[in-house]
Formats: C-alpha cells, structure tokens, sequence
C-alpha cells in the first residue's frame, strides 16, 4: 500500500529519538535514509526557516493534537538545492498508561505541484480582481466625464450667452449663478476624484 500510494513512511520511538525513515520518504527529497540523521533534529535541518515554527509546535506538544493526529505542511530543501512542499500526516500509536506518547508514526507526501497549481490560481485570481478594477474604473471614468461635460456646457453655454446678449442686470445675474453652481460641483466632482486617489477625504 505504501509503496503503491507514493508515500514516505516514517516511525519515532519518542523514549530514544530515534526515527526509522523508508526510503521513499528519503528519495522524494533526493537522499538516502543513511544521508539524513534519524532524529526530530537530522530532519528538522531540512526545513525551510520560515516553517520551522510549525514542526517545533508539533514537538513542544507531540500528543496534545486531538486523538495524537496531526496533518501538517511545510517545504523541505531537496538533496538539488531546491525547495520541496511535503505534507506530514501522523498520530501517536503507542503510550505509556499514564497516556504519554511513546511513539508516532506518519507518512510524508510531496505536494510541491498542487502547490504550485494553487499558487497559479491564485495568480490568476487576482489578475482576474486586476481586470475587474480596470473594467470599474474605466465605467467610473465614463460617468465623471459625463457629468464633467454637463457642468461644462452650463458654464460655456452662459458665458456663450453673456457675451452675445446685452441682458439686464436680473438676467445677467441668473446665468452668473448657474456659472458658480456648475463651478462648485465641478469642484466637488474634483474633489471626490481626489479622494478616490487616495488624496483627500470624502465628505458623506
């Protein structure tokens, strides 16, 4: 079964240390059993700093996972240099009558390409979000420059006016009302693209 399924198998006698490791699970990270040291520490050298934090819990408390199981991942460098995802499946299968551990057993698998395929989807996914806030932000553009032309026509209209009219002081003072009204929501509309951009504040 062990050797259809492609799985390292592993056994650590917690009284000695000392861990008797197949040759599968050596192999899949391009050593022999005989190149690693069979203990917690021997495979411990193998793991790559930033995951350290997770094996070390697993020793500080070797039994505490619930019924002594424990599914865990984590990279380990390969005899090539290279990093490898391995995921650790194990639970304690012997202890003492007070209920210590005195053995765990478990098997290693190389998950390195499901990693890699969850980190192209979620590369993917996030071109995909990228994508959407361009689509957003192209449709946020075409309504600012909507509303921007309309502000615009009622200022060059009334000026338009003003210029070509001879109006009384009333009218004349009508369409400099409308300039300043469309002036003011032209800078409000200023505004909230400032704000939008990160450089200034909204007003609700």
């Amino acid at each position: 079964m062990l050797e259809g399924s492609e799985d390292g198998f592993w056994d650590w006698d917690l009284r000695t240390g000392h861990i008797e490791r197949s040759t599968r699970w050596a192999a899949m990270l391009g050593y022999t059993p005989a190149e690693i040291e069979p203990t917690f520490e021997g495979g411990m050298k193998l793991v790559h700093p930033d995951d350290r934090r997770t094996s070390e819990s697993f020793l500080a408390h070797p039994g505490a996972g619930k019924r002594g199981r424990y599914n865990l991942e984590y990279r380990m460098r390969a005899k090539s240099g290279e990093w490898r995802w391995i995921q650790q499946r194990c639970k304690v299968v012997a202890r003492a009558p007070d209920g210590t551990p005195r053995r765990i057993a478990g098997t290693h698998t190389d998950i390195t390409e499901r990693k890699r395929l969850e980190e192209e989807r979620e590369r993917l996914h996030h071109k995909m979000l990228d994508t959407q806030k361009l689509e957003s932000l192209g449709v946020l553009a075409g309504g600012i420059a909507h509303d921007f032309n309309n502000l615009l026509t009622v200022i060059i209209a009334n000026t338009s006016f003003m210029r070509a009219v001879d109006e009384d002081a009333r009218a004349r003072a009508t369409r400099l009302a409308a300039i300043e009204t469309a002036g003011q929501r032209a800078a409000d509309l200023c505004r909230q693209m400032l704000a939008y951009a990160g450089q200034g504040r909204f007003v609700i």
